[in-house]
């Protein structure tokens, strides 16, 4: 009974990945290509400084994509060594070091695309960026708590 529950909790500890991923998935924090270009217009950037741009964040998106791979990949492969009958822990510290080392380049190369962005703008412009995307922000938290109220209204709280 006791080895089932063990099994149990580190099945439930091991989609915690997947479930986040579902949160950052499709939409979650992403603006499209068209929002985005639209974005850079308004704060008053050229066609060329666009195109630079969406070089940069084109570039930053794969890598990305490859680094979730990654994580992906070894929060998998830390799932099998938490499952082995006898865990070794010093493998899954291994594992968990991995883990959070992929993190932080993913961290690094979305600080770093941000950073290369800024080079391509003047100052004025970046004052504007950061002013549209700050007003979008607010706004899709206001529409998150609406739905969220909603939701407990439909409910009946």
């Amino acid at each position: 009974m006791k080895r089932y529950i063990s099994l149990m909790v580190i099945a439930i500890l091991g989609t915690l990945p997947f479930a986040a991923q579902a949160r950052h998935g499709k939409g979650k924090g992403r603006m499209p290509p068209v929002i985005v270009k639209q974005a850079l217009r308004d704060a008053g950037l050229s066609d060329q400084q666009i195109r630079g741009i969406m070089v940069i964040k084109d570039e930053a998106d794969r890598t990305m994509l490859d680094i979730r791979h990654e994580v992906h990949k070894a929060q998998l492969d830390m799932r099998q060594l938490m499952l082995a009958d006898t865990p070794d822990q010093a493998a899954i510290f291994s594992q968990v070091d991995k883990i959070g080392a992929l993190k932080l380049k993913l961290h690094k190369t979305r600080i770093g695309m941000m950073l290369s962005v800024r080079k391509e703008v003047t100052p004025e412009q970046w004052e504007k960026l950061s002013v549209l995307f700050a007003e979008r922000k607010m706004k899709k938290r206001g529409q998150r708590k609406q739905r969220r109220r909603d939701r407990k209204m439909k409910r009946g709280f």
